[in-house]
């Protein structure tokens, strides 16, 4: 079975309610000029869980909500609220996705598995459709970020009470998700599915959020946006199918009043012609009876005055849906030509890449510059261009160790998500880790190649020794006794010098790292 860990693919193979509820896609498109790429952690894990096992975590929360629950999850992980307020006529419903203190997910892909896994339980979607809609709702959140205006303009207060400028939406980097991510995802009604829910799939192709997407793909993302179209249709032509039925409904109910305001009239009005043809012998109960029954026609005339405004303001409701449908239907003719024009563009480019393949030099790039983690990247040194970019990112480049076709580097955080920190080998021509050491590594340890061999500091038995590994496959060969972590590994008359834990100087063996002299 394809393995995942909870918060990266393991890293060499490197995701208002108003009767129902659903995504409202008018929501998630609505998005301010910004450009996402999420920076997540990928680098060696101490355990692993299957794909399966991930997307059951949303599939779980789901279910619940399905059934009816108002909440589901654990706060300390993922917990989902389904806040939905009836009585509040404006602005959207929501579900929000909390990423507790404790939650482990660390890489945008399962944090896409989870929601996927949320949908497709919650609101009957298919696998396929789940995914890609988690596609966009993470983009939705992470480019409103802390925009609590934002939220505030567009949401009703039971959703409010819920955000904060601090944790309002999703932010973009991994280690800022665990009990500061709140992932609001809006609801509006959509026929057609189990629930009577679904997802709205309205403007959602806003041009940020298909520039991000394009960033994310390194092309035009054609493929998700032409699935968004199709999804888009879909629900239109529902959407379409049920305007029918209400219109064909009002008629019905238009035809029904009519006759019943035609009834209640010949009533009045034969009340009217007998009491003027009441003698003046009429008896005080007789004239009670009337004014009786007076009373009781203008309690009907009223009801059957506020069923017409009711129904009027639902005509007119109709009339709004159709101008939205109306507007949705050119938007998804234009969004079609767009595609169209960006693969004609594509397919330019990769002709031209292939009469003149892009040049570039490989190396490594600091994700921020203010912290040793880096990924490796191709580099077009004349126009600044990023050709390639490794998925790996956590590898430390001050230290990292040139091999020749591949880099020998440190990789890797100590993180609650199941982080470690491993030697990794690197191809420089794939970008693919190629082997991983399975011993913890000192974080800043650095990477000497003496002889055929290379050394640094690991962990073992929770202390910090020497490491003797075979260049290729990183495998671990020998093991000195404790030295201090931040010793420098030097060659001397064919001996290994480094400190120990208190100072003094060792003269180890190059083949089995024994003592051969302490040096105090």
């Amino acid at each position: 079975m394809k393995k995942c860990t909870l918060c990266v693919f393991c890293f060499w193979f490197v995701v208002v309610l108003l009767t129902a509820q659903t995504v409202n896609q008018d929501e998630l498109s609505s998005t301010a000029n910004k450009t996402i790429e999420f920076i997540n952690y990928v680098g060696p894990h101490d355990f692993i869980n299957t794909v399966a096992e991930i997307r059951g975590i949303g599939q779980g929360m789901g279910q619940a909500v399905r059934a009816g629950a108002g909440q589901s999850g654990n706060r300390q992980t993922y917990f989902v609220l389904h806040l939905v307020d009836p009585a509040t006529p404006s602005g959207f419903d929501a579900d929000i996705l909390f990423l507790g203190p404790n939650a482990r997910v660390d890489h945008i892909k399962n944090l896409r598995l989870i929601i996927s896994g949320y949908l497709e339980k919650a609101y009957g979607y298919s696998q396929k459709d789940a995914d890609l809609l988690a596609l966009f709702i993470t983009i939705y959140n992470a480019v409103y970020r802390k925009d609590i205006a934002y939220f505030q303009s567009k949401y009703k207060p039971l959703v409010l009470k819920e955000l904060t400028p601090d944790n309002a939406g999703l932010s973009i980097r991994w280690d800022e998700w665990a009990g500061k991510s709140r992932i609001v995802i809006p609801l509006t009604t959509k026929p057609g599915s189990p629930t009577g829910s679904g997802v709205a799939t309205g403007p959602i192709s806003d041009k940020q959020v298909v520039q991000s997407l394009k960033e994310e793909t390194g092309g035009t993302a054609a493929e998700q946006r032409q699935q968004m179209v199709d999804l888009r249709e879909e629900e239109i032509q529902q959407q379409e199918k049920a305007l029918a039925e209400e219109k064909a409904r009002i008629a019905q109910e238009e035809q029904a009043l009519q006759e019943q305001q035609k009834k209640l009239q010949e009533q009045q009005e034969q009340l009217a012609g007998g009491g003027q043809q009441a003698t003046v012998e009429e008896t005080e109960a007789a004239k009670a009876e009337r004014a009786k029954q007076q009373e009781e026609l203008a309690r009907q005339q009223e009801a059957l005055q506020q069923q017409q405004a009711q129904l009027e303001e639902q005509k007119k409701q109709t009339e709004q849906q159709e101008q939205a449908l109306a507007q949705q239907k050119e938007e998804v003719a234009q969004e079609r030509q767009a595609i169209a024009e960006d693969q004609k563009k594509e397919i330019a480019a990769q002709v031209a890449a292939q009469e003149q393949p892009p040049k570039g030099n490989v190396v490594f790039e600091l994700l921020d510059p203010n912290s040793p983690l880096a990924r490796l990247i191709l580099l077009d040194l004349t126009t600044g261009n990023r050709i390639k970019k490794s998925e790996i990112n956590t590898m430390r480049a001050n230290t990292a160790f040139d091999a020749g076709d591949y880099f020998i580097a440190v990789a890797g955080q100590n993180t609650n998500a199941g982080g470690v920190v491993r030697l990794v080998a690197v191809s420089k021509s794939t970008f693919e880790v190629l082997a991983q050491s399975e011993e913890a590594v000192f974080p800043d340890a650095r990477i000497v190649k003496i002889g055929q061999f290379i050394y640094t500091i690991i962990k073992k038995d929770d202390t910090w020794v020497l490491g003797k590994y075979d260049p290729q496959k990183l495998t671990l060969l020998a093991t000195s006794s404790a030295v201090s972590p931040w010793s420098a590994i030097m060659e001397v008359d064919s001996k290994i010098i480094i400190q120990g834990p208190k100072g003094s100087f060792y003269l180890l063996k190059p083949d089995n790292l024994s003592l051969e002299k302490e040096i105090k």
